[in-house]
């Protein structure tokens, strides 16, 4: 419950702005070939940035 919350207002408070940056930079590395597994990373981080709290970032 409280992760909900904490997302929402989030959310509200500015997570909108920055994911949608985020996919806005995927998507303009998207373009070149040698952007592309940067732009999948970019979306990665987008997901992050839009619902953060309860999630964790496991090193691949």
């Amino acid at each position: 419950m409280i992760r909900l919350i904490l997302n929402l207002l989030w959310f509200v408070f500015g997570g909108w702005l920055s994911g949608l940056l985020w996919l806005f930079g995927g998507a303009i590395l998207a373009l070149t070939i040698v952007g592309l597994p940067w732009s999948f990373a970019a979306w990665r981080i987008a997901s992050y940035s839009f619902w953060p709290f309860g999630r964790e970032v496991v090193w691949r």
